[in-house]
C-alpha cells in the first residue's frame, strides 16, 4: 500500500543526514517521526524508522554496565600469541639422549617446532640465567628450556 507522504515529511527526511552529532540526529530522526503521516499505510515506514532511532539513541547512550579492563587480555603482536603462566612443570620433564640439541627437545614438543623456531632460552649449564641460544646448543641434564617461535 503507498504512504502518501506529505511535503513536510519529505522536507524532515533530509535533517538527519545533514545533522552533524548523534544528538541532533536523534532530534531529527524525532521531527521525521512526528511528520510521519499515522495510517495503514505508513507502518511499517514507522517501525523501521522507530528501530533506526533506537540504534542511534544506544550508540549515543554509554553502556550500563561496564565490569573494567580485562586483567588477563594480552594485546596482540606479530604472527602469533602463546601465553604460558606458571613455572615449568618439573614433574614431567622431556627424556632426550645425551648429545641432544634444542631442536631435538623442540621436536618432541611438536614436529613443526624445530623449523619454526627462532632462538630458545636456557636455564642450566649456559654461562648466564635465561641466555638466549641457538637451535644447535647441545643440552645437559637438569637445563631447562623456553622455545621461541
Amino acid at each position: 500500500m503507498p504512504a502518501n507522504l506529505t511535503p513536510e515529511y519529505e522536507k524532515a527526511e533530509l535533517r538527519p543526514r545533514q545533522a552533524g552529532t548523534d544528538l541532533e540526529r536523534v532530534a531529527a530522526l524525532q521531527e521525521k517521526l512526528a511528520a510521519i503521516p499515522k495510517r495503514k499505510g505508513t507502518g511499517k515506514l514507522q517501525a523501521d524508522l522507530k528501530r533506526h532511532l533506537s540504534h542511534v539513541w544506544k550508540a549515543d547512550q554509554p553502556s550500563g554496565y561496564t565490569k573494567g579492563p580485562d586483567p588477563f587480555h594480552i594485546p596482540k603482536s606479530g604472527a602469533g600469541q602463546v601465553v604460558i603462566i606458571g613455572p615449568p612443570d618439573l614433574h614431567k620433564p622431556f627424556v632426550i639422549p645425551l648429545g641432544a640439541t634444542v631442536a631435538d627437545l623442540a621436536l618432541q614438543v611438536h614436529c613443526d617446532l624445530p623449523e619454526r623456531m627462532k632462538f630458545a632460552r636456557l636455564w642450566g649449564h649456559s654461562r648466564f640465567e635465561g641466555q638466549q641460544v641457538h637451535k644447535t646448543e647441545i643440552l645437559r641434564d637438569r637445563d631447562v628450556v623456553e622455545i621461541h617461535e
